[in-house]
């Protein structure tokens, strides 16, 4: 009897479990988890709300033959002059973490949260207006920009080449050289003080380099990324087209994976007493 009782127990566990394995999961990125590392997107997107104009895909389809490159179109991260830069939109819009507005060169997606490169932000010109009360679609007008370093004590530099077409980047081109050089500190109060000072704004041979720059359409810029303990790219992108809604789309090449740089962290490092040195 205890032998068959057994069969029975044995059984009804093999069925439910059976079926529990076959009953299909929600998937976590519908609750805005992503996976480390995130998984890549095609090179141009064609469908859905980052997809690029066919008009782009053929004018850019030459350039995008060559490796490393892409066509992405970001959506803008919202801001109004009179509020500060409080985001409208949510953070799962479009089914995307960050809106759309982020977009990660070394691992081509823009979900935001596992590293990201350049964020589009839009600000609207008109202090009358309240956070609630703008509408993409309005005529008002906006101002654009670029920018790099998001999170933790992460950081980057910007610079516009102005309208240099984006096929003559490569790593022997003269503007590259103070990328190319450049060397991120591992001690975290550095890294700090490297973020304020591309905020400020730093010249070396002839260009001024910034964490965050207008945008211009038909103009080349050169980004540096750096992502510690993950990884650092330096990228080479020209404004393709925008868009009335405020969306971007950029041509883009990969020119250098550098080694990553694992940040050495003070354990709490008061940033509002941290003190840089000039320059």
């Amino acid at each position: 009897m205890k032998i068959r009782l057994a069969l029975v127990l044995g059984t009804c566990a093999f069925v439910s479990t059976t079926i529990a394995a076959q009953t299909p999961q929600p998937s976590p990125e519908k609750f805005g988890w992503i996976p480390d590392p995130p998984a890549s997107e095609s090179r141009v997107q064609k469908k859905g709300p980052v997809a690029v104009a066919e008009e782009d895909r053929l004018k850019y389809a030459s350039f995008l033959s060559q490796s490393g490159t892409g066509l992405v179109r970001l959506q803008p991260r919202w801001a109004i002059t009179n509020v500060g830069p409080s985001p409208t939109s949510g953070p799962r819009d479009f089914g995307i973490n960050g809106g759309g507005s982020y977009f990660s060169f070394y691992y081509r997606t823009h979900e935001y949260g596992r590293g990201s490169d350049l964020e589009l932000n839009r600000r609207v010109l008109s202090p009358g207006l309240k956070s609630d009360d703008h509408d993409p679609g309005a005529d008002v007008p906006t101002e654009g920009t670029f920018s790099v370093g998001f999170a933790g004590a992460d950081y980057g530099m910007l610079t516009n080449l102005g309208d240099l077409p984006i096929e003559s980047i490569n790593l022997d081109h003269a503007s590259l050289a103070f990328l190319l050089k450049y060397r991120p500190p591992r001690p975290e109060p550095q890294a700090r003080c490297e973020s304020r000072r591309f905020r400020t704004g730093v010249e070396a041979d002839g260009h001024v380099y910034k964490s965050r720059l207008p945008i211009k359409t038909g103009d080349t810029y050169l980004l540096r990324s750096i992502v510690y303990d993950k990884y650092d790219v330096l990228v080479a992108f020209q404004v393709a087209r925008q868009e009335d809604d405020g969306s971007v789309t950029i041509a883009w090449k990969l020119l250098k994976k550098f080694d990553r740089t694992d940040l050495q962290p003070v354990r709490n490092l008061n940033q509002a007493t941290l003190t840089c040195p000039p320059g």
